[in-house]
């Protein structure tokens, strides 16, 4: 059990680095220790990044069949 809680917060630990730096920018205040609550905000995060890069293909498709020639 040792070894998969600690396969765990090696997944987590970049998650926590990148929403970190972020933070800080933002003068946000967390608990990186409350690894489910940090799980969570990265699940939020690839699911934006999905939401976001659909959007930008969804975008790029309209803007070809605008201009069909750009």
């Amino acid at each position: 059990m040792e070894n998969r809680i600690a396969a765990i917060q090696t997944d987590i630990d970049p998650f926590v680095a990148i929403a970190r730096l972020l933070a800080d920018a933002d003068g946000f205040v967390a608990e990186w220790s409350d690894y489910p609550w940090v799980a969570g905000v990265a699940d939020d995060i690839i699911d934006l990044h999905g939401d976001v890069s659909e959007s930008a293909r969804t975008r790029a498709e309209a803007d070809k069949e605008l201009d069909p020639q750009g």
